[in-house]
């Protein structure tokens, strides 16, 4: 029998299983509109805590698998991570900026919360 008390351990490096739209935003940086767009495209996945007779209900993310999918948008972004970070002409000068390239965003993201479309279609990002 042990007579030392008993610590709480630290959750600090644990990623839980499921959250709500905040923790993802809090977590990974995506607001609850695009998070929304990955749902209905099936790229991330979800559970809806409704009691049946119920008109409200909590949806809970499933967090690995919005971990997986930006790892999985990582990889295709990335493909070969063997590449230099700066051309060797530049050697001494440090990295070269990251080139600038326009996306085409989805139709789905590209209307407001009405429902409207947006008149700016592209998103200019930098690589």
């Amino acid at each position: 029998m042990t007579t030392a008390p008993a610590h709480a351990g630290s959750c600090a490096g644990i990623l839980p299983e499921f959250g709500r739209w905040q923790d993802v935003q809090r977590l990974f940086g995506i607001k609850r509109g695009v998070l929304y767009i990955l749902l209905t495209e099936g790229k991330v996945k979800s559970v809806s805590m409704r009691r049946k007779g119920n008109k409200h209900g909590c949806r809970l993310f499933y967090l690995p698998g919005i971990s997986e999918y930006l790892h999985s948008l990582l990889k295709a972004q990335h493909p070969s991570d063997d590449q230099p970070t700066s051309s060797p002409d530049l050697e001494g000068e440090g990295s070269r900026p990251s080139p600038v390239r326009e996306i085409e965003l989805p139709a789905s993201a590209r209307r407001n919360q009405k429902g409207q479309n947006i008149s700016k279609p592209k998103c200019i990002c930098k690589q």
